[in-house]
């Protein structure tokens, strides 16, 4: 994450299960080691990937995908499909789900290793 502020609030959640990452999301998954994580089980992402290049986009699952562990788990909301079929190139099982209660309506993709 990015805004400091919702670090700060983020890092309120009294779970060590938790991690936040302040910065660059391309920095953190080319170097995963520098997360100082014993394995990273599952990434959240709202990254707005339609600001994001077709290369940067492949490039961003590539990595995350590598970082997760064996069982790894990446949840991605949209706005829109984009990802879909980045991540079914990448993970072994994608499933989608449409959130029409969030205003605009998200799509949640959950690829799994």
């Amino acid at each position: 994450e990015q805004n400091a502020k919702l670090v700060d609030e983020l890092h309120r959640i009294a779970d060590t299960r938790f991690s936040v990452i302040h910065g660059d999301v391309f920095a953190a998954l080319r170097d995963p080691h520098t997360i100082k994580l014993p394995r990273i089980d599952a990434v959240i992402s709202a990254v707005p990937c339609t600001f994001l290049t077709p290369p940067q986009r492949e490039e961003y699952v590539r990595l995350t995908h590598t970082a997760l562990a064996q069982t790894g788990r990446f949840i991605v909301y949209q706005y829109s499909r984009l990802m879909l079929p980045i991540l079914q190139r990448h993970f072994h099982r994608v499933s989608v789900s449409y959130v029409p209660l969030n205003l605009p309506p998200y799509f949640v993709m959950i690829a799994e290793k």
